[in-house]
């Protein structure tokens, strides 16, 4: 069996070491490198991976494109966004990307994709992914292409409590609820602001008007 060497960059700290966790227990994948979007050039050119896993939210994306094909020109790049549409994975497409999933791919089929790719395969969406599935009564989501999907209540609290840098159980002790509940809503959050970290989401209060 062929060997796959793979590069992991993304900005997202829980995304980066579970891939990484998951990639390293597969007898056919050896991870060479992994890192930030932010310090994509510190992994070095030295590296030839035959693939490379890039996550990173719609607006970073282009700049992280940037970066690795300049540094890895002849890699084969999938790419995990909250947004992979249909259209989207074909503009990604004309940039060089072979594969395209969403964040919520299951370990098996990021598995696959990976092997796929580096058999020589292209990899897009062939339909638009489902909607997904509202935890709160009150969350709706917004209609039309790069539409930001409204926060429920309690996710529009949790993040005016994440713009002032407060843990989740820091934030759970102000709104009476558990370390693992408010974990749900900052997930639930990144996804609906198209965020990759906290910090990102945080940043994005001004469009709910918190």
């Amino acid at each position: 069996m062929d060997r796959i060497s793979v590069i992991v960059v993304d900005d997202h700290p829980l995304f980066l070491r579970g891939t990484v966790s998951i990639l390293q227990a597969q007898s056919d994948i050896d991870v060479i490198g992994e890192g930030f979007l932010a310090t994509v050039r510190t992994i070095g050119g030295h590296a030839h991976p035959d693939v490379i896993l890039v996550g990173a939210t719609h607006c970073l994306l282009s700049d992280a494109l940037h970066s690795v094909f300049g540094i890895w020109p002849t890699s084969k790049v999938i790419v995990r966004t909250s947004t992979s549409s249909k259209g989207q994975a074909r503009l990604l497409h004309r940039k060089g990307v072979v594969g395209c999933i969403s964040e919520f791919v299951g370990e098996a089929e990021l598995i696959r994709m990976i092997r796929s790719v580096h058999s020589g395969e292209v990899q897009l969406p062939a339909e638009e992914p489902p909607r997904q599935t509202r935890q709160d009564g009150d969350a709706q989501h917004s209609n039309g292409p790069g539409a930001t999907a409204t926060l429920s209540n309690r996710e529009t609290e949790v993040l005016a409590l994440l713009r002032h840098g407060l843990s989740n159980k820091e934030i759970g002790r102000r709104l009476s609820l558990s370390e693992k509940t408010i974990k749900h809503y900052v997930t639930q959050i990144l996804v609906k602001t198209h965020s990759c970290n906290r910090v990102e989401a945080a940043l994005s209060v001004r469009l709910f008007g918190i």
